[in-house]
């Protein structure tokens, strides 16, 4: 029956699950547009979609990430005459994100790699024992692909310790990457601009279905720093395990879309690196 779903739990129990469409008078466009107004894309899934993966708090992306129309149903193609984009978040938690052009110039998120799962505690690790695990799962799944880098501006600071920083650990492990947007507002105008834009008939950024921490940080779990108990946000976002591959992910999109005067930025030409400018 339309709206209505039974099934048995492993523990024995029969879950009835009461779906809004069940009721015939709530099946119309003319209703659904009704009974949206006044609610954001976010409280819409959560409410009336039972969405559970819809985080509480305010999303960064919330209102123009869509799971049915950015996130693809089977695991997306590799082309392997296009390089693989690789954009590095750096931190005790660091994370790193693979990606690719395609030929219409879409933006297909293929992997993800991360320290942290958001669950439990948190799980560190520095840059010199991330960079293997990363360059490992290049070559195992990426073999013989050229592939570019983008990375944390803030990789550019020494560290106190050795006065090393990130990037030049980074080249020792044979990667040589170039910052990504420094300012948030500029990656997340790029990023926002590529989930509301359709180029043949397809959304012009994609992820594949494994990388659960993006299509969750998507969903909300990348959110705004809450103020106390007050109900109202700061314009700052919450660092946390979602924003890791969110940032890897926002360098990558930031560097190929955003003008950026002054800073090294990647000349990307069908889907292939022509050097910095």
């Amino acid at each position: 029956m339309i709206g209505i779903l039974e099934r048995d739990t492993r523990s024995g129990i029969h879950v009835l699950e009461l779906d809004y469409i069940a009721d015939p008078g709530k099946r119309s466009p003319e209703w659904e547009a009704d009974a949206r107004r006044g609610l954001s894309k976010r409280d819409w899934e959560r409410e009336y979609k039972r969405n559970w993966t819809v985080a509480a708090g305010l999303g960064v992306y919330s209102d123009t990430f869509d799971r049915e129309m950015h996130v693809a149903k089977s695991s997306l193609s590799v082309y392997s005459d296009r390089p693989i984009l690789r954009g590095f978040d750096f931190g005790l938690t660091p994370a790193c994100v693979f990606a690719q052009t395609d030929p219409q110039g879409r933006i297909n998120v293929l992997a993800e790699v991360v320290t942290w799962s958001g669950r439990g505690d948190a799980t560190q690790m520095g840059i010199e024992q991330f960079c293997p695990v990363v360059q490992m799962r290049t070559n195992q799944d990426y073999a013989k692909m050229q592939y570019r880098d983008w990375a944390d501006p803030a990789g550019w600071q020494k560290a106190q310790t050795d006065e090393k920083t990130c990037v030049q650990i980074m080249a020792q492990a044979g990667s040589h990457p170039a910052p990504g947007p420094v300012t948030f507002t500029a990656r997340r105008r790029a990023v926002n601009d590529l989930l509301g834009r359709l180029i043949g008939g397809r959304a012009g950024l994609m992820i594949d279905p494994s990388c659960r921490m993006l299509i969750e940080g998507f969903g909300g779990k990348y959110g705004y720093d809450r103020i106390g108990q007050t109900g109202e946000y700061r314009d700052t976002v919450d660092k946390n395990a979602w924003s890791h591959p969110m940032n890897a992910l926002e360098y990558i999109v930031g560097a190929l879309f955003v003008p950026q005067a002054g800073v090294r930025r990647a000349v990307v030409k069908d889907g292939w690196g022509e050097g910095y400018v």
